[in-house]
């Protein structure tokens, strides 16, 4: 019984922390870029190298200046344990509505080229891409999907994360070619309805939390 207990002990020490696995991540991806022959330059993430300006506007740095034949590519690199999704057992990346918006700020405002790589591998360079423009397309139709059909607890959205939908992850990028098989891209109803369940489970605990004081 010891024994099994230290063997336990020993396996969660070796589990790598959220900074480690994001660290594991970048240098993957650095790994991904030179077996394509891809040039990129990693940008200084430290909060004393950013301007005043950036940090008003809420403007996030990406991780990566990318170059291929075509196109500049500003990409910020995300470890993510993949969400479980919908009835089907379907599991997503995901990102916080303040990463969305931020990254997204960075691309219209310094116009710039913005896009997301995620992986859920930290043994593998495995990546799969979004641009942000669509990742915000759809974080605005959930938005107002919300904001419409229940207004009464909007308030609550703020609290909740997005789930990416496979349509529009890429799993392609070349020096070439830059990123390609793109997928179709549709939101069906199932979105929606998860983000609403997600943010009515925060109202719940919410209002339980009220009720107590």
């Amino acid at each position: 019984m010891e024994t099994s207990q230290n063997a336990d002990k020993g396996e969660k020490s070796k589990e790598l922390s959220n900074k480690e696995k994001s660290k594991k991540a970048e240098e993957l991806f650095q790994k991904y870029l030179n077996t394509l022959n891809i040039p990129f330059y990693y940008i200084d993430q430290s909060i004393e190298k950013i301007s005043k300006e950036m940090r008003i506007e809420n403007i996030r740095r990406p991780d990566y200046i990318v170059h291929t034949k075509n196109f500049v590519y500003y990409i910020d690199v995300k470890y993510r344990t993949k969400q479980p999704f919908g009835p089907k057992n379907e599991t997503r990346f995901y990102l916080n509505q303040d990463e969305i918006n931020e990254l997204n700020n960075f691309q219209i405002k310094l116009n710039s080229n913005v896009w997301v790589a995620f992986t859920d591998n930290t043994e593998t360079p495995d990546f799969f891409f979004a641009p942000i423009s669509k990742i915000y397309e759809f974080y605005l139709f959930i938005q107002n999907e919300i904001k419409n059909n229940h207004s009464d607890m909007f308030e609550y959205f703020t609290f909740c994360y997005i789930c990416i939908p496979d349509t529009l992850l890429y799993n392609r990028f070349s020096f070439e070619n830059g990123f390609y098989n793109e997928p179709i891209i549709s939101f069906p109803n199932i979105e929606v309805n998860y983000h609403i369940d997600n943010m009515i489970n925060v109202f719940k605990a919410e209002s339980w939390k009220y009720f107590k004081k």
